[in-house]
């Protein structure tokens, strides 16, 4: 199943890049008037209309790096927003939620222990990470893997 991810996670991030380097570059004039679908399904139903002229083409030959640009730094920002933001964000919300349910049902003092002094803040850490999600050893390794790419 890691395999299955991997590969699938390396398509969905480096296909776009493979066509536009291999294809969209060096034959990109040759295939995109080719492509206009819009104007072919529409040319049976304007029989009054003269046929246009496809629009020349051009490539842009500075797309690539553009692209490869923008892949990394959205890449590098989701990762982080991923790995940082979103797990303290959902704990908030979730300790607040709990909160609000108690307080709603009159459990006011729900989930409060008197712990004594020596233990308290082992106690309290030992309840913070329990609320974390379940470690996944082969998430890590797929975003070692994605990041050795460049």
């Amino acid at each position: 199943m890691t395999q299955k991810i991997f590969v699938f996670n390396f398509i969905c991030s480096y296909v776009p890049l493979f066509l536009t380097a291999f294809i969209y570059v060096p034959f990109g004039n040759l295939i995109v008037p080719h492509l206009d679908v819009f104007g072919l399904t529409v040319q049976p139903f304007a029989e009054d209309e003269k046929p246009t002229a496809a629009p020349v083409f051009q490539i842009n030959p500075d797309r690539l790096r553009k692209q490869v640009i923008y892949f990394t730094v959205t890449a590098q920002i989701v990762n982080l927003a991923l790995e940082t933001l979103v797990p303290y964000v959902k704990r908030r919300v979730f300790r607040k939620a709990k909160e609000f349910q108690n307080n709603r049902k009159g459990f006011e003092n729900a989930g409060k222990v008197n712990d004594s002094k020596s233990e308290h803040a082992f106690l309290k850490r030992v309840r913070n990470e329990a609320e974390l999600d379940e470690y996944d050893v082969t998430t890590d390794l797929r975003e070692m893997c994605m990041q050795v790419r460049f």
